[in-house]
Formats: structure tokens, sequence, C-alpha cells
């Protein structure tokens, strides 16, 4: 009985909750492979295993043998991404590619989709995880002071305390939706101030192009009323239109654009990028054609990688398309591609917070011009199961 009361234990559960969303949270997984020695490494690797197959077995469990069975509108992007993946397996499968890698990457990703799905007290869940973000991000600045920026792996690139540049731009966009919402709901203004603050100054010091360009939609959106009004009022197919109209003139016309005057300052003087956008225009051009020589299922999963290496692309240090609608048409083809679409309109439209509509919009702008590797619509099926389990509350 007392074994019984301590798992049945609210306060106990939620902790455990905070540190499987630390283990299996994509985008933050790189704060332990940078931060910590390689036998720490290997720790967070059995921690991740453990946490994400204990969140699948939890969620079978509450859908199949547990009597409160409900998930909610929170089943359509865990079907949605599974459905994409399976358009990826049958890809790799056909293209002779490796299945190990592709299930890999699926279940640990989509761990961290369903463990959302898990908790009973949303608000509580939410109020966890923008905690989780906000001492990341305190811990990414402190870490800088004290021992500024390194090369933990003998790559080119710098890294922080939560990853490289890249990562620290996705995993604190996240922590904007949680803190958001956790505003939304607790109203504990000074908590949000302080993540402002810290998301903010993680974005100067840090200066990911792709992460600035986020953070310039997300201080509109908090300065400017009418801007809040339109994600609440309009249709998010208006959103998702402008997204692939961006989609279309970056990876088919950004050759021509980018003599324009403006475009040159934009990128040049804004972003700080050289014309090329650091090698992406070399990128898409090289694997354009390439994509469209199997444009139905596309070359299978993970094969961008030996692409690159076979390419002269690779001189630039591209391992993938830098554009993830892009990546998807050249891994998985355009079959996939449209479950990514239609799985992220269809949530959308049961979306009821213009928070979530903000930064799924912020998400889809920034992923065309970059991504989280191996973890393809990931992040976008995230939001949407983080908006939709809102929704149902």
């Amino acid at each position: 009985m007392a074994v019984k009361k301590i798992i049945k234990n609210p306060t106990l559960n939620l902790a455990l909750f905070a540190v499987a969303f630390i283990f299996t949270e994509r985008s933050l997984r790189e704060m332990f492979l940078f931060s910590f020695s390689y036998r720490m490494m290997t720790v967070h690797t059995i921690l991740t295993t453990a946490f994400s197959w204990a969140a699948i077995a939890l969620f079978l469990y509450k859908v199949f043998l547990s009597k409160h069975r409900k998930i909610g509108n929170g089943i359509l992007p865990i079907y949605g991404y599974i459905l994409i993946f399976v358009f990826y397996f049958v890809s790799t499968l056909v293209n002779s590619g490796n299945i190990s890698r592709w299930a890999d990457d699926f279940i640990y990703s989509l761990a961290a989709i369903l463990l959302l799905s898990l908790p009973e007290d949303r608000k509580a869940e939410i109020s966890i995880c923008s905690w989780v973000y906000l001492i990341a991000a305190a811990l990414n600045i402190l870490c800088e002071l004290i021992t500024p920026v390194k090369n933990y792996m003998g790559l080119w690139r710098e890294d922080f305390f939560i990853g490289f540049e890249n990562a620290v731009g996705w995993s604190l966009l996240i922590g904007m939706l949680f803190s958001l919402l956790d505003y939304k709901k607790s109203g504990n203004k000074i908590k949000f101030a302080i993540y402002i603050l810290l998301f903010f100054a993680n974005q100067l010091m840090c200066f990911c192009a792709t992460a600035v360009v986020g953070a310039l939609i997300i201080l509109i959106y908090l300065v400017f009323p009418f801007i809040r009004n339109a994600f609440e009022k309009w249709n998010f197919l208006v959103f998702l239109g402008i997204v692939a109209v961006l989609f279309v003139l970056l990876v088919f016309f950004y050759g021509a654009l980018s003599e324009l005057p403006f475009v040159k300052f934009v990128v040049e003087d804004v972003l700080g990028k050289d014309i090329t956008m650091s090698g992406r225009l070399y990128v898409w051009n090289g694997i354009v054609p390439e994509a469209l020589k199997k444009p139905l299922l596309g070359h299978g999963f993970g094969d961008s990688t030996n692409y690159f290496y076979e390419s002269s692309i690779w001189n630039h240090g591209y391992v993938h398309a830098h554009n993830e609608w892009l990546q998807t048409v050249y891994e998985g083809g355009f079959l996939t591609l449209a479950a990514g679409i239609i799985m992220t309109a269809l949530c959308a439209s049961k979306v009821k917070s213009r928070e979530v509509k903000m930064i799924l919009f912020t998400l889809l702008i920034m992923l065309q011009s970059d991504m989280i590797a191996y973890y393809p619509w990931y992040l976008v099926t995230l939001v949407c199961e983080v908006g939709l389990i809102e929704a149902d509350k």
C-alpha cells in the first residue's frame, strides 16, 4: 500500500516528468553532449534510452489499459508524426538505406512527444517545462561568463552550454512557447520577464542568424498588439502560405534575388552573413536536382549525409539541406512533405492559443534556413502537441 501511494504521489510524478523531459527533449540533447565528459555522455545515452522507452510504455498503457484513456486532440500530431516516419521507412527500405538509424531517431524523438501527453495536470506540466528552459537559458549565460565559448568536439563550430549556436536558438524558442503559456495560465510577470531577458540576451550572445530572425518575429509579436490579434483571428493557412512562398523563393530563386540591394542589405548587414548565407546557396543549388530525381519517395532517411560527403558541397561543412522542407523532399519525397504540411495545417486549425500559432509560424520560418539535424518534423510536431493538449483544457 505504501509503494502504491508513492507511485501515485503527484509531486513525485511531476518530478519524474521533469527529469524525463530533460533527457528526452531533442533540442536540449546537446546540453549534455558538449558540456560534460565522454563518460557523462555515455550515462546520458543510457538515461535517454531508459526514459524514452518508459515514456512509450506509459503512453501505450494510458491509451490501451488505463481507465483514463482520453488523450484528446493531442493524439492528432502523434498520428501525423508516425505517418511521416512511415513514409520515411518506406523510402529508406526501397533505397536499401540505414533502417537502424531511422529507428533510433524515430524512437528518441517520438518519446519526447508522447511524454507531453501523459501528465493530467497541464498547468503544472507547462510550468515545469518553462522552468527547465529558464534554468537552461540562465546556465548558458553563466557558463559563458565563467568559461568563454569552447570547441568541445574539435569541430569548426563554437559550442555553448546548451550546445552550438543553432541548438541554443531551437531550444530557447521552445522555451519561449512554454513561458508564454505559463504566463498566460499563472500570470507570473516576474518569471516571464526574466525569461524574456534571458532569451534575447542569449540570442545576442550566440548570434545565430536563423535564431535572430525568430527572435525578431517574437519581438514584433510582443510589441505590437495588432500582430497578436492577427495570430488570434487569421486562419493559420495564411501563415502557412507565407512559409510556402518563402520556401519557393529561397530554394528556387535565391540565386537571382541575392543580386537585389535590399536582399544584400538584409543578409550581409542585418544578419551578418555572406550573400550565399554561409554556403546555403551552394547547398540548395546542388540538392534540388538530386531531390527531383526521386520526387515521390526520395532517397531514404539519412541519405543526405552520404550525398554531401560525395559532393563538393562537403567543402562548406554541410551534411543536410539546411531547409527542413527541402531535406524532406530529398530524403522522403513529396509524399512525406505533403504529410508534414497537412499534419501542421490540421493541428493548427484546432489550436486555440495565439501564442502557439505565433511560435509555430516562427518555427516554420526558421526551418527554411536550418533544421534540427536527424529529427525531421520533430519540433513542428512538438509545438502542435503542446498547442492541442493546451486547447483540450
